[in-house]
């Protein structure tokens, strides 16, 4: 792929609206000075499904680029809650000449606006932190990342507004923690080609009443392209 094609998908992914939640990688870093660009769709199903129907966040496109910056590091971005971007660093714990790869990343990211609160002046942080377990297969690579995503919501207001002469609980400052687990396979093509498929799993395990959000429990599958 050449340079103006990827420069045009990287644009792309800042354009499209959705709820971005796949991790569609494995363990194994992008190749210092190479260029990654992962294009997917995914479903996503929570209880909000039953109440409101299938919606645009339902629906999440994924859009994410990776640059080689080190034999075992990459760096990548991808956009997240429709106008939020997310950075993140991936650092191969093992040799990259191994088949079998073991790597940490750490992100940041933010957004001002999403599109399941409906409501102005929201912003929401999150810091996500993912171990990933990768083998190759010859043309095979199944993995499995497991990670701890922290939120943190400002701005939002209770659904209906503050009842008259009622006091809201103090934020607590930990944030919102979501346990994420995803179980997937990359098959090559080619060196330049390959196709993703992906299940992954959130669940909430802490939470800050504060905020005045709370987090719910999804699941979601993924197909992609990395090219």
């Amino acid at each position: 792929m050449n340079a103006t094609t990827k420069a045009a998908l990287i644009a792309a992914a800042f354009m499209l609206g959705g709820c971005t939640s796949g991790l569609l990688q494995t363990a194994r870093t992008t190749p210092k000075d190479h260029v990654d660009v992962t294009l997917g769709q995914g479903f996503l199903y929570n209880e909000m499904v039953a109440d409101r129907g299938i919606a645009l966040p339902n629906l999440p496109p994924q859009l994410m680029v990776r640059v080689g910056v080190h034999e075992r590091v990459d760096v990548g971005v991808r956009h997240i809650l429709g106008d939020g971007i997310q950075l993140d660093a991936k650092v191969n714990l093992m040799d990259p000449g191994d088949k079998l790869a073991v790597s940490l990343s750490l992100g940041v990211g933010a957004a001002g606006y999403l599109l399941s609160f409906d409501q102005e002046d929201v912003v929401s942080v999150t810091m996500p932190l993912n171990l990933i377990v990768s083998y190759d297969i010859d043309w095979f690579t199944p993995y499995l990342g497991i990670g701890y995503h922290t939120w943190w919501h400002v701005g939002y207001e209770p659904p209906g507004g503050v009842p008259e002469g009622a006091k809201l609980a103090a934020r607590e400052g930990h944030g919102d923690g979501m346990l994420a687990i995803h179980v997937g396979g990359e098959i090559r093509i080619n060196k330049n080609l390959a196709f993703m498929l992906e299940y992954g799993a959130w669940a909430s395990v802490l939470d800050d009443p504060g905020d005045n959000f709370a987090m719910t429990t999804s699941h979601m599958v993924f197909v992609g392209l990395r090219i």
